[in-house]
């Protein structure tokens, strides 16, 4: 089983991700941080202007580099935004997205693969068995972030506005390049959070698939014993 969580920017698709992941017992995979991962080692080495660089970094990635904890700061992010521009260096990063939605969860024993972004559903994993696609008004988008910003000891020095226009910016930029811009699939589910928190968005997330899936019940009812 796949699902597909695409979604503006601080629309809490991640942390969905994560819980939903916990609660039908399936691996879960941020593909953000691969495009952050590459930014990051490639500015480390100073080849952020280097494409064929840029390319080797991309085909060499591993999970582990997904851990490093600079990948979530806020200079990372910008950089990652134009990594993810290059035609290239997302067909690289497609085999290493589709790989572990199809195997993952095979070889860890659990019941399926979950992977956000902005063009699983499109691009990525146009078969899975559910998409869902996040948005929230920039307002609260904004707001969020930047509270979470707050307990960053690196990015608490930004300001809302800073943060708001960042996402401003970055909105602009997924919706309009040339290469899986960020649109619904035509058969996404599109959930508006901007007035749901987080547990009420989990719990309405789960309707959808549990009205579809009754595997799944059996299987959360399990988790839930254990």
């Amino acid at each position: 089983m796949i699902i597909a969580i695409d979604g503006e920017s601080a629309s809490g698709k991640g942390t969905l991700g994560k819980l939903l992941a916990k609660r039908l017992n399936c691996t879960y995979l941020d593909t953000g941080l691969l495009y952050r991962a590459v930014a990051y080692l490639a500015n480390q080495q100073n080849v952020l202007n280097n494409k064929a660089k840029l390319l080797q970094i991309a085909k060499s990635l591993t999970m582990q580099d997904l851990n490093h904890l600079e990948l979530k700061g806020f200079e990372v992010a910008a950089l990652a935004s134009k990594v993810a521009m290059i035609a290239e260096v997302r067909e690289i990063l497609l085999a290493f997205q589709r790989d572990f939605a199809n195997n993952s969860y095979k070889t860890m024993g659990l019941q399926g693969a979950i992977l956000d972004g902005r063009d699983i559903g499109t691009v990525i994993c146009p078969k899975a068995d559910y998409k869902f696609f996040i948005i929230a008004s920039i307002e609260v988008r904004a707001n969020r972030r930047f509270k979470e910003l707050q307990q960053d000891p690196i990015n608490k020095y930004l300001t809302l506005e800073e943060v708001y226009e960042s996402l401003r910016k970055r909105d602009l930029q997924d919706k309009t390049r040339a290469h899986s811009a960020l649109t619904p699939a035509t058969d996404a589910i599109i959930i508006d959070n901007t007035l749901l928190g987080i547990n009420e968005t989990l719990e309405l997330v789960l309707t959808y698939i549990s009205s579809k899936d009754k595997e799944i019940l059996s299987n959360m009812a399990k988790n839930k014993e254990k």
